[in-house]
């Protein structure tokens, strides 16, 4: 095997913003957090690996992005995977002493939803960066990959974030 010697251009995509088809007949508003099922985007509900939020879509249904797998091409949403911090959300279990760097946590895919305290076996989604108010904080999300390291390999011998 030899090391390349001359020059090579290739095509390279960033992971920051996937356009990601929607499962069929499944319908997912902008600012919905999302996971991967099967190939297709589907609402976050901790069982698969967290893909983002979703900022936009097609196959727009009444105004929402809406899965249709007969189209072609499926409809897709598009999706920040780059571990976007979210400003100045409520945070159940939030207050005046919470830590930078704690866990947050959500059981479904609406923000309005998250919690310090960990619902069920779900991974955590992100961290707190931040604070506006005693309840109202910023969250960094985990990129996709970070989730799906944290959930796959050990963060400590013998065990993960689950």
């Amino acid at each position: 095997m030899a090391d390349r010697t001359v020059n090579k251009i290739y095509t390279t995509k960033g992971i920051d913003r996937l356009a990601v088809p929607i499962i069929n007949a499944v319908a997912i508003p902008i600012g919905t957090l999302v996971q991967e099922q099967g190939g297709y985007a589907n609402h976050w509900d901790g069982t698969n690996t967290l893909m983002g939020i979703v900022v936009g879509g097609e196959g727009l249904v009444s105004g929402i992005p809406t899965g249709d797998t007969s189209a072609t091409p499926d409809p897709c949403v598009y999706v920040d995977t780059s571990g976007a911090t979210i400003v100045g959300i409520p945070v159940a279990g939030a207050s005046a002493v919470t830590v930078i760097g704690e866990f947050v946590y959500c059981d479904d895919s609406d923000l309005a939803n998250a919690t310090l305290t960990q619902p069920t076996t779900d991974a955590p989604i992100g961290i707190v960066v931040g604070w506006r108010t005693s309840t109202d904080v910023d969250v960094r999300l985990f990129s996709m990959v970070e989730h799906l390291i944290g959930t796959t390999a050990a963060a400590t011998l013998g065990t993960d974030w689950i």
